[in-house]
């Protein structure tokens, strides 16, 4: 064997003591890339979990509120009425037990804005204190358009009114609250899914690396070791730019 034959010999195995270190390499990396991508993507499913169970429950709460306000409001429009009723009878021993057992803080704030108003026919009672010119009582009508919203005349007469039971805007809070963790909750499994697309990537790495230093020709080895280094980085750039939990 001459010196050109040992020469050609050493600079193979060179080569081949290279390709695989790059194989064993990129086997290292992307395991452990892939346990990570397995492992936050299972951590951004239990956000996304947690949070659905956060919308589903503030949906419920805000239900339960909007309840809640309906009655209330219901109960008010009974003592006003029992109210007027007793002024019109000039029973002012009915009139003070009214004001000082039934009458909630909510109401006796608008009942005394109404009573204090210059002018009783602009509103005929608490419900309407603001919705001077509206041409109909919002008594009648109030608590229909919380469920109802399709009514066009209904929404302006909300917008006015002076009066609306607190449990109504704990409702909406509620339903904010839906809103913000069921769209956190979206956003979480868009990780998740984000995650398990490099694990897929960090996947094909460790197929690439695994099969290449079992071909003969070195230009298939070359080859499959340029593709998984590809798909590595193409991960890596990935994985850099999500969020992690």
């Amino acid at each position: 064997m001459n010196d050109r034959t040992i020469g050609d010999a050493l600079g193979s195995d060179k080569i081949d003591t290279r390709i695989e270190l790059l194989a064993t390499l990129l086997l290292s990396l992307a395991t452990i890339a892939t346990a990570w991508s397995v492992y936050e993507a299972a951590r951004w499913s239990g956000v996304q979990a947690v949070q659905f169970s956060v919308a589903g429950s503030a949906r419920t709460s805000a239900a339960a509120q909007l309840t809640v306000g309906a009655e209330l409001g219901s109960l008010d429009s009974a003592v006003f009425s029992e109210y007027m009723k007793a002024e019109r009878d000039g029973d002012f021993r009915a009139l003070s037990d009214l004001q000082s057992t039934f009458f909630r803080e909510e109401f006796r704030q608008a009942f005394d804005a109404w009573r204090n108003q210059p002018d009783r026919s602009v509103a005929r009672s608490p419900f309407e204190i603001s919705a001077a010119g509206a041409g109909q009582a919002i008594a009648d009508r109030f608590w229909h358009s919380r469920f109802d919203s399709s009514e066009p005349a209904t929404a302006p007469l909300m917008e006015r009114s002076g009066y609306e039971p607190s449990a109504f805007a704990r409702s909406d809070e509620l339903n904010g609250q839906a809103d913000l963790a069921r769209e956190e909750a979206k956003e979480a499994n868009q990780t998740s899914d984000n995650y398990v697309l490099t694990t897929v990537l960090f996947a094909c790495v460790l197929f690439f690396a695994g099969i290449c230093t079992k071909f003969a020709s070195r230009m298939l080895q070359v080859a499959t070791i340029a593709i998984g280094s590809t798909l590595f980085f193409t991960g890596s750039i990935v994985l850099a730019q999500l969020p992690y939990h």
